[in-house]
């Protein structure tokens, strides 16, 4: 798992893309903004993903440079490897945003994790939001816990639905009913959904929400 919190003023993220991401050229600085734009946060999640392939395989800037993230029409990210490289090809890789957060996993294309991050501290109307769009048992774990609360459930919510690479209407769409724990620093849990069964893990880090997720037994 690897988290960074960036802005686009940071030197570090500046560096960052310019190192690892050069094609973006001098574009990159006609996407400075207080809300960074789709293709800036892309942009920094490619840096990263390069990154840290030569940290780990030891591969040449040169090679990681051709490793890029394309998406299917669902908008799940995947990889796309050079063939010339020593990397293992049966990368799977999940991302989140959230505000100047952001988030990605790696791991085995035949067990893949994935990966939510929720800024916990955002305000929001969280009551009334669970009440149009959560289940009744849901709604009253929101009304038991809070802020918190709220962000477990759409964290679970979001993080099962990219292990199905799926979108957020079909993540308001699960019932979690009455299976996550009380909300904690880190915890986990085994729920079940759609027949199968699944580890969700949860980590409170600074003032965000990490969820994961993956099939159980796996």
């Amino acid at each position: 798992m690897y988290t960074l919190k960036y802005t686009t003023e940071s030197p570090e993220t500046m560096a960052l893309l310019q190192k690892f991401c050069p094609e973006e050229g001098e574009n990159i600085s006609l996407k400075k903004s207080k809300r960074p734009s789709l293709s800036f946060r892309r942009a920094v999640v490619l840096a990263l993903v390069r990154r840290l392939l030569i940290e780990e395989f030891h591969i040449t800037l040169d090679q990681v440079s051709r490793v890029l993230i394309h998406r299917e029409a669902s908008g799940a990210p995947y990889l796309i490897l050079p063939e010339t490289s020593s990397l293992p090809s049966n990368f799977h890789i999940s991302i989140s945003h959230t505000g100047p957060w952001v988030a990605f996993i790696l791991s085995d294309l035949k067990n893949p994790t994935t990966i939510d991050i929720e800024d916990s501290q955002k305000q929001r109307a969280f009551t009334e939001i669970a009440s149009s769009i959560f289940s009744e048992q849901e709604q009253n774990y929101v009304e038991r816990y809070g802020a918190l609360g709220f962000y477990y459930l759409w964290g679970a919510k979001e993080s099962l639905a990219k292990w199905y690479k799926q979108d957020l209407p079909f993540a308001l769409g699960i019932d979690l009913k009455d299976q996550l724990p009380s909300p904690s620093q880190n915890s986990r849990c085994f729920i079940e959904y759609n027949h199968q069964k699944f580890l969700l893990t949860f980590l409170v880090n600074d003032t965000v929400l990490i969820t994961t997720c993956k099939e159980q037994g796996k």
